[in-house]
């Protein structure tokens, strides 16, 4: 297990785009890197792999690593594309890794740890997107990095396929003790895998923590909003689902919009402060087409 720590790291290409990262990504933990497209997730997953150069302090269990090369650093990196090679079977594409270091072991093992020892003599072509993800996975742990990178490594594969990988993710990085950093855009995903979540925005750190912090505390109005958090003129933020329409007690406006979906009932609120607002109910209630008022039930205040 190896402890990571940052500390003010800024890096970009043409101009920057970590703007001064200070955080640790605990020994043995996975951490889900989480924010939208351009915030510096894949470029701080580059920073640590030791693609891209930055300025700072990288260490791993107190020792600097920022001038080391990428293969020196004991890090495997899983990207979105698999990038198997496709003139090597499975078992030969796990073995790259460790035949790159000097090492003959056994990846039979890992190929069982992983689902794919029935495949290992099959070529890279026969395989589909799912199992190309865990060939990849499993050349990637074999070597026993001390640092896993994992950049979005299911977005290309359909729904059920990612519940998979996320549940195998999970399983493998709790057995192995893996220190894991994984890319994320979807917050469900990083909810479902990560035991620590660092949430970036506009290359910073915005807010760090567990999962059902991050969710149900955010610390910023701008953590707020990244969560679905609806924030008010005058500071209130609130969830959808943690207001209620009441036909005379709360803030006044207009119902706009109703939708019925699969978890209730979702109202669309034209407020007389001149805001709109998302009201979800649970089941199917009669339309209150008209004049409403949005009784908060919880909210947070951001000055």
């Amino acid at each position: 297990m190896t402890r990571v720590d940052l500390a003010d790291i800024r890096a970009g290409y043409t101009s920057e785009v970590l703007r001064g990262i200070t955080t640790t990504f605990g020994a043995g933990e996975l951490t889900a890197l989480l924010g939208p497209s351009g915030c510096g997730k894949t470029t701080l997953l580059k920073v640590l792999a030791g693609l891209l150069p930055a300025a700072g302090h990288l260490r791993f269990d107190g020792e600097e690593i920022g001038p080391l090369p990428p293969e020196k650093r004991e890090v495997a990196v899983v990207f979105q594309k698999p990038l198997l090679f496709p003139h090597l079977d499975v078992q030969a594409n796990v073995a790259f890794g460790l035949k790159m270091r000097g090492r003959a072991e056994d990846v039979t093992p890992m190929l069982a740890l992983t689902g794919v020892e029935a495949l290992a003599r099959r070529k890279v072509s026969e395989l589909s997107g799912g199992q190309e993800q865990r060939v990849a996975l499993a050349r990637a742990l074999v070597t026993r990095p001390r640092l896993l990178l994992l950049d979005e490594p299911f977005s290309a594969l359909d729904e059920t396929l990612r519940a998979q990988m996320r549940t195998l993710v999970r399983r493998l990085q709790r057995e192995l003790k893996t220190t894991t950093v994984f890319v994320t855009h979807d917050q469900e995903e990083a909810s479902l895998v990560a035991d620590r979540i660092l949430l970036l925005l506009d290359g910073r750190v915005e807010q760090a923590g567990p999962p059902a912090e991050l969710y149900s505390h955010p610390a910023t109005a701008a953590a707020a909003r990244f969560f679905g958090w609806q924030l008010l003129g005058d500071g209130r933020a609130f969830r959808p689902e943690e207001a209620t329409l009441h036909p005379d007690d709360g803030l006044p406006g207009t119902l706009r919009d109703v939708v019925r979906w699969a978890r209730g009932t979702r109202y669309t609120v034209a407020l007389d402060t001149g805001e709109t607002v998302t009201v979800d109910e649970p089941g199917y209630p009669a339309e209150p087409w008209g004049r409403v008022h949005v009784r908060l039930l919880r909210y947070l205040e951001f000055s």
